[in-house]
């Protein structure tokens, strides 16, 4: 109990300075030399490793799935066939050979699997403030780009999704950011970072179209496009002659993936009317069947209309934004997809009111039901679910709406 406690209070302390900062944006001054930059990285290292080494954060079912594919792994068994862990990887094979080495090296010091399988992206959280640093002094005073680095160093949301709940988001994230950085600078590298990005989690595919519009020549787009198809492309293909799995199979579980309808935003309100409405609520299921594509076609509309014309940070902000506004689908790891990207655009205040809102969903979620299931003490399942976990999440879709007609509004 002392050890959740702490747990606790560490990310609220965490939040208090991630507000501080923003407030006192102005005053805050940093040495300059390089020690600066190394001290704002230690101390995203430090914050992370505290809570994910040193703090009860308890099991959960990703880290629990998370250790049935290392088991596999290991083994040189089909991770996207075997029977436990069939729906547990719907991801292409890039993640699992970390889960697998996190094993070894679990029993091997006799340190628990939950703490080292959180190292990996724990490390790529502390490499996306060295990007953000990069990327920003390429424009800015060196000032301004430690600060940005030290807001994502520092963010409890980015803490939250590596170090409590050992999520794999930075990863593709780091590989978008260096994407940005070497967009100028050697299309090849560019395109093959995104490449990894997409064999690590498929959501950085929304970076695409936002590079596709800034490509000069129709011969930079396929140069572009074939270098980010390599990535995955040879992933699978290594995957498929190790493990012995068919390619199709693989592939097939990432991109028929989709999970959590209804958990968030507007679907919300539409299965709590079929669920009080059961005269309509065949209609809602039908629509829940379809509502993939009226995610896809809403975020190729903002991107034909708004995104495209904005630099590539901005446009994409855009898109990740309009994606929280307007998705189908939905899990609590994808909230810190919106963090760098705000910090690259300078956008502190709607990053302000976002985190807040993000903050006060994932505390309760990580406290009373992801990490420690204590939410059934309060209300029976699913009631819990559809009165106190899910509606925790609507404040902070509320900003992202907000957010959106505020970009929508922003001349390019």
């Amino acid at each position: 109990m002392t050890a959740q406690i702490l747990s606790i209070s560490w990310s609220i302390i965490l939040l208090l300075v991630f507000i501080y900062l923003i407030a006192k944006q102005s005053q805050i001054k940093f040495f300059h030399n390089r020690n600066s930059l190394l001290l704002v990285l230690a101390i995203g290292l430090f914050v992370r490793l505290v809570p994910a080494f040193f703090f009860e954060t308890g099991t959960n079912f990703d880290i629990e799935s998370y250790k049935l594919v290392s088991e596999h792994v290991v083994n040189f068994e089909d991770v996207y066939t075997a029977e436990d862990t069939i729906n547990r990887h719907p991801y292409l094979p890039f993640q699992m050979y970390w889960m697998g080495a996190a094993n070894l090296i679990s029993n091997k010091l006799a340190i628990s699997f939950s703490a080292i399988v959180k190292i990996f992206p724990i490390l790529a959280d502390c490499l996306v403030s060295l990007l953000l640093f990069l990327i920003i002094v390429n424009t800015k005073d060196k000032q301004t780009a430690l600060f940005g680095a030290l807001l994502y160093a520092v963010n409890p949301i980015s803490v939250f999704v590596s170090a409590y709940h050992g999520q794999f988001g930075a990863i593709p994230i780091l590989f978008i950011l260096l994407t940005i950085y070497t967009l100028e600078k050697n299309k090849f590298i560019s395109g093959v970072a995104l490449g990894f990005g997409v064999l690590n989690k498929s959501w950085p595919i929304l970076f695409f179209p936002i590079t596709w519009t800034k490509l000069s020549s129709m011969k930079e787009k396929m140069f572009f496009t074939t270098a980010m198809l390599i990535s995955p492309g040879i992933g699978v293909l290594i995957y498929s002659i190790l493990y012995d799995a068919r390619i199709f199979t693989v592939i097939k579980r990432a991109v028929m993936y989709s999970h959590g309808i209804g958990v968030w935003g507007y679907t919300y309100f539409i299965k709590m009317l079929g669920i009080y409405s059961p005269g309509i609520s065949p209609f809602v299921w039908d629509y829940f069947g379809v509502a993939k594509f009226v995610t896809i076609a809403i975020l190729a509309l903002i991107w034909y209309k708004f995104a495209r014309h904005k630099k590539v940070s901005e446009g994409f902000l855009l898109i990740l934004i309009s994606f929280f506004a307007f998705t189908h689908a939905f899990s609590i790891q994808y909230l810190v997809w919106i963090v760098p990207f705000a910090i690259l655009s300078f956008d502190y205040h709607w990053l302000k009111l976002y985190t807040l809102g993000a903050f006060s969903y994932m505390f309760l979620v990580y406290n009373t039901l992801i990490n420690h299931f204590y939410i059934n003490n309060i209300m029976s399942w699913p009631e819990a679910d559809l009165l106190i976990i899910i509606p925790a999440s609507l404040p902070v879709w509320f900003v992202t709406l907000f957010w959106f007609i505020n970009k929508i509004k922003q001349p390019d």
